[in-house]
């Protein structure tokens, strides 16, 4: 289905398009699965990055706060090398990641996170887009080639 898990190649990089829906525990999934792409990309002379850009996780109420804090532990947990964060909420799991020592950014919006990737991505690296879908974390992949 379309941005659930869709592998996306643009530029010689690897996109995870998975922005159709998120929850902790879809953030989780989504993570692991950065996780395993990224070890089955490395090669001899390949040694990609994983790239998390995550927004918001909408519609959860009085544990939104806590929620967003656990993702940012599933990035370390998950050793993220690089996260991009944008969102009113998704700044917890920025804070909650870099507290942890990952090498972390929280963004305004999707063009303040397209600036932050351009200078971070090499061809080969995988990079998860997550987040509700009114957070349009798809919309990234339209400043990279076909």
């Amino acid at each position: 289905s379309p941005h659930r898990l869709e592998l996306v190649k643009r530029d010689g990089i690897v996109f995870i398009d998975d922005s159709y829906n998120a929850s902790p525990a879809s953030m989780q999934g989504a993570l692991e699965t950065l996780k395993l792409v990224k070890e089955g990309s490395v090669t001899k002379d390949c040694h990609p990055k994983s790239v998390a850009v995550l927004a918001d996780m909408l519609e959860l109420g009085d544990i939104s706060a806590e929620a967003h804090k656990q993702v940012g532990q599933m990035c370390v947990d998950n050793r993220v090398d690089y996260l991009f964060t944008y969102g009113e909420e998704a700044k917890y799991i920025y804070m909650e990641a870099k507290k942890q020592g990952l090498k972390s950014q929280y963004c305004k919006d999707v063009n303040d996170v397209y600036n932050c990737l351009n200078h971070v991505l090499c061809k080969g690296d995988v990079v998860l887009l997550k987040g509700s879908h009114s957070m349009e974390t798809n919309r990234v992949l339209n400043y990279f080639g076909k």
